[in-house]
């Protein structure tokens, strides 16, 4: 039942809507009406990301008028004080909040996100999810689980990890375009990745991880240069790695491990300036490691590990100074001893088991190997390696044991114990 308030609102709402359309009809007659920036959050607001679309069907309409005006006039505090209503964030729902849903009336702000969100749910197995928590209903985007929104009410992250989701993941993700983070590790997707993820030109985190995926690694992804992480790990992935990766120069991490990938580690991956942390272990690489990854200076984590790898250590990865992990074991063709500048890193874990790499037996090593060794309990196995290079390929044996500390390191070598 319509009261005086609710009458007199709804007919300036309806005269404003008049007017903002035959203004914008009369200004630019080729633009497309579109969606604008007009709400601003406010840190003493309940509610981080306000919008004028209060019941969450995607336009701004009728509906939320009639929401609204039940709760206009009322102060933060009141009972009937409701934040999502305070569009400027002021503690008061009054003249400017109905100014701002005015400019935003008959627009869509979220519909095409919300169709998305159904089309995911339905090709996932939604029912069935974990959590699901709003997932289909009339509440804002914002409210659904695992979803945050932006000002404007855009899907800006999509968080159902471990969230028993299964089945592929539809191509209309693609169209989530303020998307800053997508994260769907560890549930039961298969299929395909799809290329349209590479619509999401403002993606910075993409984790895939821990899936059934299969098919090759989409070479499209290299166009999402906001990328700072990329987590395909454990998955069915084929194929080679795309060197075309090697354009996300603003990744820090990227892991591709426990897959059954195939082919030469790219030496584009050499232009990843700013990785920290790259993990391709647990795959069937081959050939030799490339020198030039010794351009990523700023690496503290590198997994090369159960590959097929040859060849040697290239000395120039003693350029990596910031490295504290490094993990090549399970190349069992991986030969040739540790470089000797090796013995300047700080590595805290050094994984060589199951390869030919073997140790010099110099005082520096010793020193070194038992440093590693104290800076972690767990680094006891991580060390192993049980093969010493010759004397013919060692400076200064003799004055390994010379001391207790390096000395009881020695005879664990000689032992086959360390």
């Amino acid at each position: 039942m319509f009261t005086k308030k609710k009458c007199y609102l709804l007919s300036i709402a309806l005269a404003l809507l008049v007017f903002t359309d035959h203004a914008s009809t009369g200004s630019n007659t080729n633009d497309e009406r579109t969606t604008t920036p007009a709400i601003s959050s406010n840190d003493n607001n309940d509610n981080a990301n306000p919008s004028p679309d209060f019941d969450g069907d995607g336009t701004v309409g009728i509906s939320d008028f009639l929401l609204f005006v039940d709760v206009f006039g009322s102060r933060q505090g009141d009972e009937g004080y409701d934040a999502r209503f305070d569009l400027d964030g002021n503690g008061t729902i009054g003249i400017s909040d109905f100014l701002i849903f005015a400019n935003n009336f008959g627009k869509k702000v979220s519909s095409d996100d919300r169709a998305v969100l159904v089309a995911l749910y339905e090709a996932t197995d939604g029912p069935n999810w974990t959590k699901k928590e709003n997932w289909l209903s009339d509440r804002p985007l914002g409210e659904w689980y695992g979803v945050t929104t932006d000002d404007n009410g855009r899907v800006e992250v999509l968080d159902l990890q471990r969230n028993q989701l299964t089945g592929t993941i539809p191509t209309q993700l693609g169209q989530l375009t303020e998307l800053t983070r997508l994260d769907l590790r560890w549930n039961q997707l298969t299929g395909a990745i799809p290329t349209q993820l590479a619509q999401l030109t403002e993606l910075i985190q993409l984790n895939l991880s821990g899936n059934q995926l299969t098919g090759t690694i989409p070479t499209q992804l290299a166009q999402l240069t906001n990328l700072t992480s990329l987590y395909l790990s454990s998955n069915q992935l084929t194929g080679s790695i795309p060197p075309e990766l090697g354009q996300l120069t603003n990744l820090t991490s990227l892991s591709l491990s426990n897959n059954p990938l195939t082919g030469n580690i790219p030496t584009q991956l050499a232009q990843l300036t700013n990785l920290t942390h790259l993990h391709l272990g647990w795959n069937q690489l081959i050939g030799t490691i490339p020198t030039q990854l010794a351009q990523l200076t700023k690496l503290t984590h590198l997994s090369l590990s159960s590959n097929q790898l040859t060849g040697t250590i290239p000395i120039e990865l003693e350029q990596l100074t910031n490295l504290t992990y490094l993990s090549l074991a399970g190349n069992v063709d991986l030969s040739g001893p540790l470089p000797p500048a090796f013995a300047d890193l700080s590595l805290e874990v050094l994984d060589l088991a199951g390869t030919g790499v073997c140790v010099p037996l110099t005082v520096e090593f010793a020193e070194w190997f038992d440093s590693i060794r104290q800076k972690g309990e767990v680094l006891t196995a991580l060390t192993r390696n049980g093969m010493r290079c010759s004397r013919s390929t060692s400076r200064r044996t003799d004055r390994i044991g010379r001391t207790t500390k390096t000395g009881r390191l020695w005879n664990l070598w000689a032992n086959g114990m360390a």
